[in-house]
């Protein structure tokens, strides 16, 4: 930022209030998650480097002929498809992906696909967003530009059979419905023709709403005053002649409703004055139209967070919005082609590490990812963009975003919404294009047909099902072959300071003696007779449905772990058991963690969290086997690299790991008997597939010491941790070698 441009901010803001209200917002949110300082200190530092690159290109870094090869050379690889993750069209046949607990997937969609008369007066005869879309060079190395379309061209919203088609691929895809930005200014409508056709052909049949994109039309593309096109006011009799324009389409049978209220999204609330009285107004004359209500929803932009204050119903994000202000940019990873570029550069694998840290909010909050986001299209060498995209790691920000409408949201409004279906002037599309096909709509395919976990298969092995006599939100479930470690379990569970449910089970020859010795400090323990096959995690899968159906909010799974194929195996129960089951505050902090994070599914001991690949052992055939019938492939599993906790001892949320009960070989006992086996079998690969079942549903793993930082109390613990969470613990992490003292690992380091 230089100091001409924070003159210009601070002179803005002491006129206008709103531009001042919207500015303080957004420094609130960088001040509170600690990004404020770094913000400016990587403004000096992107002046320096940018004139450190001008110096250095202007020295010569290179032969200008070779630099000329290699540039042509990335511009054909970009129009080319992507050696790695190009995917053609394999869907055709429209499903009915969302069913019970499955997130609802809704996509933003922008009509300005056609010419039309503003336009045309403000940017030239003809004028279309792929005037923009079309010109748009590489700026940096690895810099993916122009973003050109494949199978749909370059449309024209004019012809009705082009939306067909695009709702064709929606449908098959899994995209539940489509967001329309509606443009209308003070009675003025513009690129409404799209969305006029749309309601005029009924056969048309997919679900949407409309999104008012109520700030400011100017040339710059900022919603700024300057260089207005058509501007936006906030009368009172405009603001009711809004609602009125909008009736009849809130009142179409395709429109999305929750209980009934049709959902309206406004981008920029915060521009309208004496809203709270505007709002009243909305509510009112919905309610004369015979609908039962309104259910209205603000975009977090702006500085705009919590929806209840200025009287909205929900709010959904609106990415970038919000991510650029809890993460810092990079300059481009791999330098840059053109040494005037003055734009921005975040990593993608960033901004997705960043929306697993999420906590629930008192509010609903819709949660929404992009595929990816560039601009320099519409801002030729100074757009923003987020570098080095992903089909794998978008998919993972999907189902992040699905854990937490599925924990937070029911099924009248558990919507995850995507920014956008054809953005592509700013990067930002769904739809499939040259280099990467239908890789991005292939997840969220994906994550549509999901098992519903709302629903919990019959196991003909589970232990009963039985309402609990205490209703605790916490349970151990414990597996207790071993009786003569008991003491040492019995004693660590005098940490657990809230009531639990203790769950035990043990083989009919144990069942006498375990329990005795149980019974003796928890009389009201629970233990079930199992056979004595897969170890510990046959058990833990027969325990699994009464977990699920008594809806604990936190489990621990302990077992009577002795190793005895290895000297340390007392130490190793030991260290694992003390990790989980510390004194003090810590362990609170660990338990309310689970429940705070939608997204958390999993607590490892630290120190014991390993990466699969690379502890794999004899489990290949297994391992393999089990990630497709979660649904993924050999490929997720490579790009993911999920983690694992060595020792199966963890604290776990039950339905983070209810995918397991959908896995015909689980369904089916396909446990082996037990022969002293120390690998290869079926219960060695689901501990390494916990992980998997986990990250596959878009909940997450990590160790006691992260858990007991983002649990704590104190708020800046607590934003510290959650950025080395998003750092360490997120796809980009996951790519690190983690070693334990207790394992061997089978894969070299690379």
């Amino acid at each position: 930022m230089t100091v001409k441009r924070i003159i210009r901010v601070l002179w803005r803001a002491t006129r206008d209030p709103l531009y001042r209200r919207e500015v303080t917002g957004r420094i609130r949110q960088k001040i509170d998650n600690g990004t404020f300082y770094t913000w400016i200190w990587r403004g000096i530092q992107r002046r320096i480097w940018s004139t450190s690159q001008v110096g250095s290109m202007q020295s010569g870094g290179g032969a200008p002929a070779d630099t000329a090869q290699d540039y042509i050379q990335a511009l054909r690889f970009n129009q080319g498809p992507h050696p790695e993750f190009h995917q053609p069209r394999t869907r055709v046949a429209p499903k009915n992906y969302s069913q019970g607990s499955t997130p609802r997937f809704i996509a933003y969609y922008l009509p300005q696909f056609h010419p039309f008369e503003v336009n045309n007066h403000a940017w030239g005869q003809g004028f279309t967003e792929w005037t923009n879309t079309t010109k748009a060079t590489p700026q940096y190395k690895g810099h993916y530009q122009p973003h050109l379309p494949a199978d749909l061209g370059h449309y024209d919203l004019r012809v009705a059979d082009v939306m067909r088609q695009q709702i064709d691929i929606a449908k098959s895809y899994g995209v539940h419905g489509f967001c329309f930005h509606y443009y209308w200014f003070d009675g003025q409508k513009v690129m409404d023709l799209p969305l006029n056709q749309f309601l005029a052909n009924p056969d048309m049949d997919q679900s949407f709403c409309i999104c008012w994109a109520n700030e400011n039309w100017t040339r710059r593309w900022d919603g700024m005053e300057s260089d207005v096109i058509l501007h936006q006011s906030y009368s009172h009799e405009k603001c009711l002649e809004f609602i009125h324009d909008i009736l009849p389409i809130i009142q179409d049978p395709r429109y999305i409703c929750v209980d009934g209220k049709p959902l309206l999204v406004i981008y920029r609330p915060l521009l309208i004055p004496d809203l709270q009285k505007v709002v009243q107004s909305w509510r009112d004359e919905v309610v004369k139209a015979g609908l039962p209500g309104l259910w209205l929803v603000c975009a977090q932009t702006f500085g705009l967070v919590d929806p209840r204050p200025i009287g909205f119903d929900a709010a959904v994000e609106f990415p970038p919005h919000k991510i650029n202000d809890r993460i810092e940019d990079v300059p481009p990873p791999q330098g840059v082609w053109n040494r005037h570029f003055q734009g921005k550069t975040w990593l993608y694998a960033d901004a997705v590490g960043e929306s697993l840290t999420r906590d629930a909010q008192p509010y609903p909050l819709y949660r929404c990812a992009f595929p990816s986001w560039d601009n320099e299209a519409r801002r030729p060498a100074a757009g923003y963009s987020f570098a080095q995209v992903s089909p794998v790691q978008f998919g993972e920000w999907l189902a992040t975003c699905s854990s937490y409408a599925r924990e937070t949201r029911s099924k009248s409004d558990n919507f995850v919404f995507v920014n956008a279906w054809n953005e592509w002037a700013e990067g930002a599309h769904l739809e499939p294009d040259r280099h990467f096909g239908y890789a991005w709509l292939e997840q969220v395919a994906r994550q549509s047909e999901k098992p519903c976990l709302a629903e919990v298969p019959d196991l003909s092995y589970a232990v009963p099902v039985t309402p609990s006599a205490t209703q605790a939100r916490v349970a151990v479930v414990a597996h207790i072959y071993y009786e003569e470690t008991w003491p040492d379990i019995a004693q660590a569970l005098q940490a657990l300071s809230e009531p639990f449910d203790l769950i035990i089970t043990t083989t009919a020859e144990k069942i006498t003696l375990v329990s005795s010795q149980v019974k003796v400090q928890f009389a009201h323990a629970e233990i079930h007779t199992v056979d004595n096959k897969g170890r510990d995690i046959r058990p833990f899968v027969a325990v699994l449905p009464l977990l699920l159906k008594r809806q604990y909010q936190a489990v621990l799974k302990l077992h009577s772990k002795k190793s005895l194929h290895r000297g340390d195996g007392d130490l190793w129960r030991q260290t694992l058991i003390a990790q989980l089951l510390p004194h003090g505050p810590e362990l609170p902090a660990m338990i309310n963690s689970l429940q705070e994070y939608p997204s958390l599914g999993l607590i490892a001991p630290e120190g014991n969290v390993l990466n699969i690949q690379r502890y794999i052992g004899s489990n290949h055939t297994w391992v393999d086997q089990l990630v497709t019938e979660l649904g993924e492939d050999s490929q997720w599993l490579e790009q993911t690299r999920p983690w694992f906790a060595a020792g199966t001892m963890f604290w776990f949320k039950p339905q983070a790991v209810q995918s397991l009960l959908h896995c015909p070989s689980i369904l089916q006992d396909a446990f082996e008997v037990e022969k002293g086996q120390i690998d290869g079998t079926l219960a060695h690969a689901i501990e390494r597939v916990l992980g998997c079942a986990t990250l596959a549903n878009g909940y997450h793993l990590i160790d006691t010491r992260l858990a007991k930082g983002i649990g704590a109390q104190d708020a800046n613990v607590k934003r510290q941790a959650q950025k080395f969470w998003a750092n360490e613990w997120s796809c980009k992490g996951r790519q690190r070698t983690v070693d334990s003292p207790f394992a061997r690992p089978t894969e070299p380091v690379s």
